[in-house]
């Protein structure tokens, strides 16, 4: 039987001949939401290219498995069409008819136009969105937004978040809330990547793994966001050397 989730095993990461990652582990399973959480260039971004197979990104140890196979070899369009989906922390501008997108992703998963007009309402989007090139002029609200609706117009089974709460205001903070409950009700995995907890007032992770150095230094629950909130970073790296 195919073990469903995906998992980061070892998994060790260089950048331009730098280690940024070093034997990371951790595993999302569907209907979990994970939060990965650490500092500014802590590796958090890294993580999620890496992942995503962005070639910049050599893995020199370790696996990610998707579902019971091996993705590592893998191109990006090949681990999207299996289900992996990536929105980044600041999205490329595109020349690019947001229509043309949005209809593209709604063909291959049988969505209606009309069940496309009804997101771009829900999340509070005006319609004149889709005769915009993707991202040109957006802001970072409507940029998040319309990741937001690319990633449900794509269905997939795991979800990478980079920072999905930069650039986003308090009703964003609440959108994101919303979508992260729908997708947990729909059993997507999810693995969001913050260095605040702002985004998780309305909703608890599964899971938090503190990645600081590259290393996760420590996991928990909800309680590790606090401590966080609380004490920041420095204190978290005391207490994982004292453990």
């Amino acid at each position: 039987m195919t073990l469903k989730g995906l998992l980061v095993k070892d998994l060790s990461v260089e950048v331009a001949g730098k280690l940024i990652l070093r034997d990371v582990n951790l595993e999302v399973r569907p209907g979990e939401i994970h939060a990965i959480m650490g500092p500014n260039a802590s590796g958090k971004s890294t993580l999620a290219y890496t992942i995503m197979g962005h070639p910049l990104y050599k893995v020199v140890n370790g696996d990610i498995i998707l579902d019971g196979e091996s993705i590592l070899n893998l191109p990006p369009e090949e681990r999207f069409k299996r289900g992996l989906f990536l929105a980044f922390q600041v999205p490329p501008e595109t020349m690019v008819k947001t229509r043309t997108l949005y209809t593209y992703l709604a063909k291959r998963n049988n969505i209606s136009f009309t069940k496309i007009l009804q997101y771009i309402r829900d999340i509070g989007l005006s319609e004149d969105i889709l005769d915009r090139f993707l991202n040109k002029n957006f802001s970072g609200g409507e940029m998040k937004r319309s990741e937001f609706i690319q990633m449900i117009l794509s269905s997939p089974r795991y979800t990478i978040l980079d920072e999905p709460d930069s650039g986003v205001d308090a009703d964003g903070i609440l959108m994101i809330s919303r979508f992260l409950k729908q997708l947990k009700e729909r059993d997507v995995g999810v693995l969001i990547i913050t260095h605040i907890g702002r985004v998780f007032k309305e909703i608890n992770p599964d899971a938090v793994h503190v990645l600081i150095g590259g290393r996760i230094l420590m996991e928990g629950g909800p309680e590790i966001i606090k401590l966080i909130d609380e004490n920041g970073y420095e204190y978290l790296q005391k207490l994982a050397v004292k453990r």
